[in-house]
């Protein structure tokens, strides 16, 4: 299973470099995700870029984070085995919370540029699409005016049928 793993991130890092996938690849550790490996054997400012969370439309039961993904990755045949594990901290009920979902590339949604919800700053937009997604908080809602932080990584979500991509999970936050 590891050796289709590796075969695949190769084949997906090659792609956003630009090298031929007749070539060697780099060797490669099994410990090192997606992103850490194009950053490293290709030099790549990055693949996905978390800007910001908030509540949507005034429900505080519902979460939109928002990322920059690279384009050369989003558009790449390769990158529909792969998704996003997207990590928001905020308040509820006055407790620090901490959201991970786990979210398909094929489900995320793409932000109008229109879209004054989603205007997080400029972006080249050359580079890169904003996309996002929602996330139902309802079991601990977020507080009203509550900051939110947050990140987002790259992860194999290979074979995934839906089954183990675009879970969430609530958990209290146990470094505050």
């Amino acid at each position: 299973m590891r050796v289709s793993h590796c075969f695949g991130v190769c084949a997906l890092l090659a792609v956003l470099a630009g090298v031929s996938t007749t070539q060697a690849a780099p060797a490669v550790s099994g410990s090192q995700d997606a992103t850490e490996l194009a950053r490293h054997h290709f030099g790549l400012q990055g693949l996905v870029q978390y800007e910001d969370a908030h509540v949507v439309d005034g429900n505080l039961n519902f979460i939109d984070p928002c990322w920059l993904v690279g384009k050369r990755f989003f558009d790449s045949p390769e990158a529909a085995n792969y998704g996003f594990q997207v990590t928001v901290r905020y308040l509820s009920r006055g407790h620090t919370r901490v959201v991970h979902q786990k979210i398909a590339l094929r489900d995320v949604v793409m932000v109008d540029p229109n879209d004054t919800r989603h205007d997080h700053g400029a972006f080249d937009t050359t580079q890169w699409y904003r996309v996002r997604t929602t996330i139902d908080v309802s079991n601990h809602p977020i507080d009203a005016n509550s900051e939110t932080t947050g990140s987002v990584r790259l992860v194999n979500i290979d074979g995934a049928d839906g089954d183990d991509a675009n879970d969430a999970s609530v958990e209290p936050d146990l470094g505050s």
